[in-house]
């Protein structure tokens, strides 16, 4: 069992789905990432036996964030972290447990869906 207290919830990751609409200036379609939810995050960081693991299995260019249980999260969102990159959730590891603070953890990988957005 992992501890995380409520205080190392200090980053913000944004959940949201890509839109496409139209740029009122050219004309041309344009892609954008539209927020739907946030929720207070901690990274976490991986061990040398995890960054092992993570590299055998091709999954050297991912993170993982902790946040507070939450039904709405869905593995169709994506993400936008206090760094302004955009990531899609690769896996959600849900707390199961009967525990009144409960936290999913989120292992997200990069996106190129959107530039800048």
């Amino acid at each position: 069992m992992v501890k995380i207290r409520p205080h190392q919830l200090v980053h913000r990751a944004h959940f949201g789905t890509i839109k496409q609409a139209t740029n009122p200036n050219t004309g041309a379609p344009v892609k954008s990432f539209v927020e739907s939810f946030a929720l207070w995050a901690e990274y976490r960081t991986r061990s040398a036996s995890q960054l092992f693991a993570a590299k055998q299995a091709g999954m050297e260019e991912t993170r993982t964030i902790a946040v507070r249980r939450n039904s709405a999260l869905d593995e169709q969102l994506l993400v936008k972290l206090d760094d302004g990159k955009l990531y899609r959730i690769a896996n959600i590891s849900h707390d199961d447990t009967n525990n009144y603070i409960a936290f999913d953890f989120i292992t997200l990988e990069k996106s190129d869906t959107v530039k800048g957005g």
